[in-house]
């Protein structure tokens, strides 16, 4: 992990097999969406429609949000200082609705 916050407790006193393999006889009763959850996947960052990314992202990429077809597979790629020093790439997402459909 580059960063403390995003690194995974591991708790000692907890058997992760054990946990494991109870946990195996439940998946067939998970939704989809709880399925989704519990697997590993894309991080997610929210921000407003007035944020420095979104303003920067409809100056350079005006069609980024569009939900027409066609910019499914278009990224724009975060840079510091313009991006509030984030760094990454973002991508279309069907996660969401509206601006949050988009995926970091």
């Amino acid at each position: 992990c580059r960063f403390a916050w995003q690194g995974v407790a591991l708790l000692p006193f907890i058997n992760e097999e054990r946990l494991l393999a109870a946990m195996k006889s439940l998946d067939s009763e998970f939704t989809e969406e709880e399925k989704l959850r519990n697997s590993i996947g894309d991080d997610l960052l929210f921000v407003k429609e007035t944020h420095s990314i979104v303003l920067k992202l409809k100056e350079t990429h005006p069609d980024f949000f569009s939900t027409t077809s066609g910019n499914e597979e278009q990224t724009f790629e975060l840079t510091a200082p313009s991006c509030d020093n984030l760094f990454g790439t973002l991508l279309r997402s069907t996660i969401g609705a509206g601006i949050s459909k988009f995926l970091v």
